[in-house]
């Protein structure tokens, strides 16, 4: 995985050879931008921490860690903040007069010379060509390249980040997908401390968007690397968005004797925005924690789970949360395990009361998930539906299955 060839040619030779200038725009429309990629929960400050983050042996006296709404937007923003590092190269580089080879139907951006790590007399400095393939039609594959500062040897450089794209209404809006490279950064940039592969399938309207997105051994900072899925959606007609966050970590101590594993987390985050005039906004937030893998790590009780949920108001405050310990049985859903009651409260008073404002925007978003998975590497779509003002929706494909693009991971192609 440490080649993407998406475009099956050196852009730094590319760029230094006999190509001639044009300021054509229709190359650049085939790249993705920042703002389609990243996925979004809401607005507001981080909920506060309730009490001691642990599960009491005794039974739900209190909150269970990794499992609040500033959790998983902590966790969405790493996720994020990677995905502009390099997106925003590529946006940066795509606004530049590109370097066209006619004859081959590529055209090359750059080079750009930015800092990857720190910032005034700290930073560690990386030079970036941008190269850009029109395969057919509204189809274009793209990759950006890395190498140290100022270097114009072809042999230097690395491609960090690649990806097709399949050019919708508007530029930089449509179809496709994306690999990230963090391992070829470390190389080229030896400060950059982020290892492993972020991997993305997209759609997007004007507003809208459904993005998948594949972690393998993902770390931005060397430590903890991450294998597993997050997915969101965008409502690009209502602003209502949904989540859905992977994590493996030791939440749940045993019941006596020898730890069996870290759990699976999945946070499952719907959002609906303030309306002027109407509802003041608020979400909500269902956690899924189960033993996964054969041997299945984890000490949840066999042929259970824990579910909570959770309701937000507008500002991301907590107002109520409860957990319930349900069964895997046929037939068995979170709907029916919460519908059957029996959850214990940790924060508020109950779900009828504290979270009775939710009423007047209820929604799929805002409905707990249909099933408890036990996959953390699952794509599923969550239940929005990414509709655009444009009239436009859609589904995005499976992220590539790996960080080497080549044109048998591009089915748009």
């Amino acid at each position: 995985m440490a080649r993407m060839r998406a475009l099956g040619v050196g852009l730094v030779a590319l760029a230094l050879g006999a190509c001639s200038k044009q300021t054509t725009t229709d190359y650049a429309a085939g790249t993705p931008d920042v703002q389609g990629l990243v996925i979004e929960t809401q607005g507001g400050v981080p909920a506060t921490p309730i009490g001691p983050e642990r599960l009491a042996p005794a039974g739900f006296t209190s909150d269970i860690p990794g499992t609040s709404l500033a959790d998983a937007r902590g966790a969405i923003g790493t996720l994020n903040d990677q995905m502009k590092l390099f997106l925003s190269k590529v946006e940066a580089l795509a606004q530049t007069a590109p370097q066209v080879d006619k004859l081959g139907d590529k055209a090359v951006f750059g080079p750009v010379t930015v800092c990857v790590v720190g910032s005034g007399a700290g930073c560690s400095q990386a030079t970036f060509y941008l190269g850009v393939k029109h395969e057919h039609a509204l189809v274009f594959s793209w990759a950006l390249e890395a190498g140290p500062a100022g270097s114009t040897d072809p042999t230097q450089y690395q491609p960090v980040a690649a990806g097709w794209h399949r050019v919708g209404a508007l530029a930089h809006r449509g179809f496709g997908g994306v690999a990230i490279n963090l391992v070829n950064m470390n190389a080229v940039v030896p400060a950059y401390p982020g290892s492993g592969y972020l991997l993305a399938g997209y759609w997007n309207g004007a507003v809208a968007k459904a993005v998948k997105y594949r972690l393998l051994g993902f770390t931005p900072d060397g430590t903890n690397p991450v294998t597993a899925a997050f997915v969101g959606e965008k409502n690009g007609v209502t602003g209502a968005t949904r989540v859905r966050v992977a994590a493996i970590a030791e939440v749940i101590p045993p019941a006596s004797g020898t730890d069996q594993g870290d759990e699976l987390v999945l946070d499952h985050i719907g959002w609906r925005p303030a309306v002027p005039g109407g509802f003041a906004g608020g979400g909500v937030g269902f956690s899924v924690i189960t033993n996964y893998g054969q041997p299945p790590s984890g000490d949840v009780p066999s042929g259970h789970y824990y579910l909570g949920r959770a309701c937000y108001d507008g500002a991301g405050t907590l107002e109520f949360k409860e957990w319930f310990l349900c069964s895997r049985g046929a037939g068995e859903t979170p709907r029916t395990c919460i519908a059957a009651g029996g959850g214990s409260v940790v924060v508020g008073t109950s779900w009828s009361t504290d979270c009775a404002f939710l009423a007047s925007a209820a929604d799929t978003e805002l409905t707990p998930p249909a099933t408890a998975g036990q996959d953390p590497q699952d794509t599923a779509a969550e239940p929005c539906n990414a509709a655009d003002a444009s009239g436009g929706t859609g589904t995005p494909p499976e992220p590539p299955a790996s960080g080497d693009m080549t044109a048998a991971q591009m089915p748009g192609m």
